[in-house]
């Protein structure tokens, strides 16, 4: 969570996630601030990566959540069981931003929320 509010965030991050399914209470990714993110399944493994929020209890559990980001690609994920009236990836005042080959389950809110922000979705 690079919930900065000194402007300041992460940048030039490329993760690779290995399959599995990754579990917590409220947002698993949360970034604030930041630019040039790759977040995506790693190459040449087999299985799904899956994103898992364990509550419904709040509504800005965000499974994955970029604000006042830019330059940021998603693919490959599994998102599972959004918080209740809440986003599988949630994006706001975001810019330059691709999502793909993205799944959604058990959503209560919408897959993708898209406040204020480029997104392109494939």
């Amino acid at each position: 969570n690079t919930n900065s509010e000194d402007g300041s965030g992460l940048s030039d991050v490329h993760l690779f996630v290995l399959p599995g399914k990754y579990t917590y209470a409220e947002a698993g990714i949360e970034m604030w601030f930041s630019k040039n993110l790759t977040i995506e399944k790693a190459p040449g493994y087999s299985g799904s990566v899956v994103f898992q929020c364990t509550s419904y209890s709040g509504d800005e559990f965000n499974n994955l959540a970029f604000i006042d980001s830019s330059d940021i690609t998603i693919a490959g994920l599994h998102v599972e069981r959004c918080g209740w009236n809440s986003a599988g990836l949630y994006f706001k005042n975001s810019v330059s931003v691709t999502v793909t080959n993205c799944t959604f389950t058990k959503c209560s809110g919408s897959g993708i929320t898209t406040l204020n922000s480029n997104v392109s979705i494939t």
